[in-house]
């Protein structure tokens, strides 16, 4: 994509050039470079919090964040998929220190739900975006809605997991996408490329069956 036109602010720039000046390593150093990419090509895809956040962050979290990562769908993830995070080594208490350190909420409050609304006036039609994943979910009642126990993405979250190069779990991708089939929607699972801040393009889509025994 194209560098925006619209120019970097100021204070943003100083404060970019002071925290990337102070790391070390090169993986951080990777991730301040991916910072001011993105930064250039979209102004205002990092806020000031961010970059605040990042200047704090130690390898050891980077890593962890990247793990979170791979569970994510839709900025959020789903609740009730222990054995796939735990496999991954992400327990209650990595989510709870993720909590506490700004990049995820909801993580204490049990039963926690999102309800999904279409985004289509004519049918229930919900994408919901993993990385390199879609899953489209769809049924003829345009007033169905969709209700998921979730932890939610903060908005430094959100922010963070954009400099985050990784692929969604697979297994736990498909295990969310048959839950939704299993209540009647039916659930389509394709490759994604994100080709602007706001769209992209899917193919090679697959519809998802209910597999009560999943």
């Amino acid at each position: 994509k194209e560098p925006s036109e619209k120019p970097i602010e100021d204070d943003w720039l100083y404060s970019w050039r002071d925290y990337a000046g102070r790391v070390s390593s090169s993986e951080l150093q990777d991730l301040w470079g991916r910072i001011l990419a993105g930064e250039v090509k979209q102004p205002g895809s990092y806020s000031m919090r961010t970059l605040e956040f990042l200047k704090g962050l130690s390898k050891a979290e980077a890593e962890l964040i990247s793990k979170a990562a791979r569970f994510v769908i839709g900025e959020r993830i789903y609740r009730k998929k222990e054995k796939f995070l735990e496999k991954e080594g992400l327990f209650f208490s990595q989510l709870l220190f993720l909590q506490d350190i700004g990049v995820l909420s909801g993580v204490e409050a049990v039963g926690l739900n999102t309800i999904y609304k279409s985004q289509d006036e004519t049918k229930f039609f919900l994408p919901l975006i993993a990385s390199n994943r879609i899953m489209l979910v769809e049924h003829e009642e345009q007033a169905k809605t969709l209700k998921a126990e979730v932890y939610l993405l903060t908005q430094v979250g959100i922010e963070v997991l954009k400099l985050a190069s990784f692929q969604v779990d697979e297994e736990y991708f498909e295990a969310v996408a048959k839950d939704y089939a299993k209540k009647g929607f039916k659930v389509r699972i394709a490759d994604w490329v994100q080709q602007t801040a706001d769209g992209g393009q899917y193919f090679n889509a697959k519809e998802v069956q209910s597999d009560e025994n999943a």
